[in-house]
């Protein structure tokens, strides 16, 4: 290969830390070796010592000679071989098909592991699966989220009060901030929404936040709990965030005082869901001692009887389907 062609394979071969420093070729079919002159191959260098054909005739001599196999190695010690292929190749996109590759990698390998819980394998409640691009685009999601919500608020306070809402305030159908951010952090756990993935999904989008957002997010969850605000998702939320951020939560003296109004706000909410649901279940043993004096029958005991009656035909059903064995 000439210097000039050398040089000019070299700035467009890329992969190596540095320069590239050697090219070499190779063959890739072992018959040439043994091959002996052929009119064609007599041709062909001819041809080419004369320099009188083009460079597509030249291209396929060298691919008959030397397989399209070219060797580089660059100044990082590291070996490249590049193969001549009929498909065009974008580098840039080669190059982002690589670091996406390598997030998925990282991101596997940094599995968030909670202190003190079980194995998923060892217990059936845990967290499921693994994080993916979307939960880490879930938590940066919420991350912006939670910086509108603050300037938002900041607006409200300087007296800014008939401002234009955000555009991400409008889509997700709410002016009022706190209601913005608590639809966000519903969005998290949405299974069938493109950032979402279900508990784990949340689990997972939790644990990329940053240290300064979660210090920033307890105290608000803490509220919204005392508010009786998604109870459920606010409590999942506030327990896995002190799980994972300890030493922040006692460190701060801001955090210890959400901690201790959201376990006083907890016990209210969970006293207040132990009357609904006591209210719930008298109401129904009302309604259903009248519907027994309305119709002057035991409904209870009427459907359990009907219950066993179907369950009799169907076994004397089957009884009559099977076939006779022998003793």
């Amino acid at each position: 290969m000439a210097v000039t062609d050398k040089i000019s394979v070299s700035l467009i071969i890329r992969g190596h830390n540095g320069s590239v420093t050697s090219l070499a070729t190779t063959i890739t079919n072992t018959a040439l070796l043994t091959q002996k002159k052929t009119p064609k191959l007599e041709t062909a260098r001819k041809s080419h010592a004369r320099n009188n054909q083009d460079e597509g005739s030249n291209d396929d001599d060298m691919d008959e000679l030397w397989g399209g196999l070219i060797l580089s190695t660059g100044q990082d010690f590291s070996i490249r071989i590049w193969e001549e292929a009929d498909e065009l190749l974008i580098l840039e996109e080669e190059e982002q098909i690589a670091r996406e590759q390598e997030e998925e990698e990282e991101l596997v390998r940094s599995e968030a592991v909670i202190p003190g819980a079980m194995p998923s394998e060892a217990s059936e409640i845990g967290p499921l699966g693994r994080p993916t691009g979307n939960t880490r685009d879930a938590a940066d999601m919420f991350m912006e989220a939670m910086d509108i919500y603050e300037e938002e608020i900041v607006k409200r306070k300087n007296g800014a009060k008939n401002t234009t809402p955000h555009p991400l305030m409008v889509a997700r159908g709410t002016n009022c901030p706190e209601k913005f951010l608590l639809k966000s952090l519903m969005a998290l756990r949405a299974p069938y929404s493109r950032l979402g993935g279900g508990g784990a999904g949340l689990e997972h989008a939790l644990g990329a936040l940053t240290s300064e957002h979660v210090r920033r997010l307890l105290p608000k969850l803490a509220n919204w709990l005392s508010r009786g605000w998604e109870i459920e998702l606010v409590g999942r939320s506030i327990r896995h965030l002190v799980t994972l951020h300890f030493g922040l939560a006692i460190s701060c003296s801001e955090l210890r005082d959400a901690i201790r109004q959201s376990s006083k706000a907890r016990m209210e909410q969970l006293v207040r869901a132990k009357n609904l649901i006591g209210m719930n279940l008298a109401g129904l043993e009302c309604l259903a001692r009248k519907l027994e004096e309305n119709q002057q029958i035991d409904l209870f005991d009427e459907l359990i009887t009907t219950r066993d009656k179907r369950i009799k035909k169907h076994k004397a059903k089957q009884a009559r389907l099977m076939p006779l064995l022998p003793d």
